[in-house]
């Protein structure tokens, strides 16, 4: 089976490494860097019951993606010979407030439900596990399952996992158009050249708008960006990662602290603002009062990939046999990205849609 797949992010790179791994040949034409976009400005933290508050196909998703983490970087680790920096850290969930309270009560069911252990803290319990926590902490919930790992790494291990299955990695190569045949094949057109295919994957995240204009009929995915502050020479240690309802931290294994994140709709507007980054170092603080004295070493700011329902779009686009879509996660990328990757994969190789990804048909 000849796929091409489009877009260079962990979605792109984690469908085109488990196709050639399951013996596709396949090539990734991303239009600038591997990891450039969304993947690359994603903090890493791998939180289902921070973005899954209700029972349903996402709560399932979401907490089986989880559940594969270990699994899966450990294979393509292996594979690849590049560390993705995953680490079962876990999650520390702080509450400020009694609404911030009432929150956790509503969120304990979902832990049931995921079957992942908690524990329920006291201001004083949580300053005890996290030393570096300020006084303003009524509670907190201590989920050990939960982790991180370090977006970058992780695709550039997906990449090289994916080219040492014998996939083809183009870099600097934009697709133009797409040009279908029925069941026959398709053709992806570039400057001054087309590539034909059995298949193709549309993976470009938020950029998988601009695909409409050949289908029409393709769902609607746009930019949701997000701002995040990188923080060198923190005074204390943060031994987890923070949640709270006014932002996270997550310390990364370099001794670097992410605070993120906002969620501004402003179109394919990458940069960051003065508010933006005020409000997350604002977050930031009311968590860990010694990020005052802490350095900032970087400012950046992605576009994730919104859905209509803020759900991934992962299966055959409407009214196409040989266009799939892997995109639309969201928030939840690199969370869910080798999860569904892997079952779409599995998918187009079987020619038999996983049952898994039903609720995320882009035909929903």
């Amino acid at each position: 089976m000849k796929v091409v797949v489009i877009g260079g992010g962990i979605a792109g790179c984690a469908v085109a490494y488990y196709l050639a791994k399951g013996g596709a040949e396949v090539t990734l034409l991303e239009r600038g860097r591997i990891g450039e976009e969304a993947t690359g400005a994603s903090a890493g933290m791998l939180a289902p019951i921070a973005e899954a508050k209700q029972p349903g196909p996402f709560l399932d998703a979401v907490v089986a993606g989880l559940r594969m983490y270990e699994s899966a970087v450990n294979e393509i680790e292996d594979v690849s010979g590049v560390s993705t920096g995953y680490n079962r850290r876990s999650i520390l969930r702080i509450a400020f407030t009694e609404e911030d309270e009432a929150k956790f009560h509503n969120a304990l069911p979902m832990y049931e439900l995921a079957k992942l252990p908690y524990s329920r803290l006291t201001a004083e319990e949580a300053r005890k596990e996290e030393p570096a926590l300020g006084g303003e902490v009524l509670s907190a919930i201590l989920s050990p399952m939960e982790g991180q790992v370090v977006p970058r790494q992780l695709v550039q291990a997906y990449r090289y996992g994916a080219v040492r299955c014998g996939a083809l990695i183009r870099e600097g190569t934009e697709a133009h158009d797409i040009v279908t045949d029925g069941a026959n094949g398709v053709t992806v057109h570039l400057a001054g050249e087309t590539v034909p295919a059995e298949a193709v994957v549309i993976a470009a995240g938020a950029w998988s708008a601009r695909f409409r204009k050949f289908m029409p009929e393709l769902p609607r995915v746009f930019p949701v960006r997000g701002q995040i502050v990188a923080l060198k020479g923190l005074p204390t240690f943060v031994r987890h990662v923070l949640y709270s309802y006014t932002g996270y931290a997550v310390p990364w294994p370099d001794g670097t602290l992410l605070l993120g994140s906002t969620q501004d709709e402003v179109g394919y507007d990458s940069r960051t603002s003065v508010e933006g980054i005020t409000t997350v170092i604002r977050g930031g603080l009311r968590m860990v009062p010694a990020v005052a004295q802490a350095e900032v070493s970087a400012v950046w700011a992605g576009l994730r990939p919104g859905s209509s329902d803020v759900m991934p779009l992962m299966g055959r686009a409407p009214g196409q046999d040989t266009v799939w879509l892997a995109t639309g996660h969201f928030r939840n990328g690199i969370l869910l990205g080798p999860y569904t990757a892997e079952l779409l994969a599995r998918s187009m190789l079987s020619g038999s849609v996983a049952p898994e990804l039903t609720a995320f048909s882009p035909n929903r």
